[in-house]
């Protein structure tokens, strides 16, 4: 994003020979990577204003100087640009590096600020642009401001912003903080979210929803946290109906080990040399013949279990129920 920081060169028309137009599109031209531009004339309405745009145009007027201090910004400097008051604040802001800790002067490497002379300006200007507000303060910057040598043509724009000059550096530090404190918890939720454990889900759902996370990503996480308590419900079910099957089992084998001792029926219970069935031969005692039946030995373990034989051991078992 680039904001571009210029003087009006009358009261109603910012660039009345297209100079400055030519040097953005000359700019933009050499970064590519730009995708919006900042121009008052154009995003701002201009008048004459309906009401709801004179509420909208006031709301922006008290808020528009934050825009130089986090964007890319192209100073077109003519010579009165050095006179007037939005262009001098907007260029000292230009050169400051915001962060948690507050306002400073930005190193070389963070600059964000391009300066291109028109008209009548020079390099020299550019030079004298940079002296006169890198390493400035806020309150230097208020103070050199405030003079009346610095022009404006609504007065009571003067008015509003100086104050805010001076609560800038803390408004950006509390700002960042909360910044700071939103990109944890956006980064937890993230990691919650890939883990799709509930308990985490739920933990990081709070903290982000604490420290004011978009509502759109909050519904991302609770969507997650829902889809992970579904899963866990569908586990937990089919863990139970395991769980009641064998216990199914257990009871149907019981029964039928209790049949064969009322009526004088001896059992006999061999698993195949793959363990993979239980072979059950019952023998009368009356007339001393027998039948049998192969069982497929899935979920069957217990049954060898109950019963006390060596059906897990290798080349087969068997067990006897009198």
């Amino acid at each position: 994003m680039l904001g571009i920081s210029h003087r009006w060169e009358t009261p109603d028309e910012p660039d009345t020979k297209g100079t400055q137009l030519a040097a953005i599109k000359a700019h933009l031209e050499q970064r590519p990577e730009v995708e919006y531009v900042w121009f008052d004339f154009p995003c701002m309405s201009q008048r004459p204003r309906t009401p709801e745009e004179e509420d909208e145009f006031i709301s922006m007027l008290t808020s528009v100087n934050v825009i130089y201090v986090g964007m890319q910004v192209l100073i077109l400097l003519d010579m009165s640009y050095m006179s007037r008051f939005w262009t001098q604040m907007e260029a000292w802001m230009s050169m400051q590096q915001a962060s948690a800790s507050g306002l400073s002067t930005a190193s070389a490497a963070d600059r964000r600020y391009t300066i291109v002379p028109l008209h009548n300006a020079s390099a020299k200007l550019s030079e004298t642009l940079v002296d006169m507000w890198a390493g400035k303060s806020t309150q230097e910057a208020h103070n050199i401001l405030a003079q009346p040598d610095v022009l404006v043509t609504n007065q009571s724009d003067k008015e509003r912003q100086l104050p805010k000059i001076l609560k800038l550096d803390e408004t950006i530090k509390q700002a960042l903080q909360v910044h700071d404190k939103q990109d944890t918890a956006l980064r937890q939720l993230a990691r919650a979210m890939a883990a799709k454990d509930v308990d985490t889900l739920t933990a990081a759902l709070a903290v982000a929803g604490e420290a004011g996370v978009a509502p759109a990503n909050l519904q991302k996480g609770r969507d997650a946290l829902a889809t992970a308590r579904g899963a866990g419900n569908d586990r937990q079910q089919v863990l139970d109906a395991f769980a009641e099957a064998q216990r199914v089992a257990s009871d149907a084998f019981d029964r039928a080990q209790l049949l064969a001792r009322e009526k004088g029926v001896e059992v006999k219970l061999t698993s195949s040399s793959a363990n993979s069935t239980l072979n059950v031969v019952v023998r009368t005692k009356a007339d001393g013949k027998s039948a049998s039946l192969d069982l497929e030995k899935v979920c069957l373990d217990h049954m060898l279990e109950v019963v006390g034989g060596g059906a897990g051991s290798s080349g087969g078992g068997c067990c006897l129920v009198q």
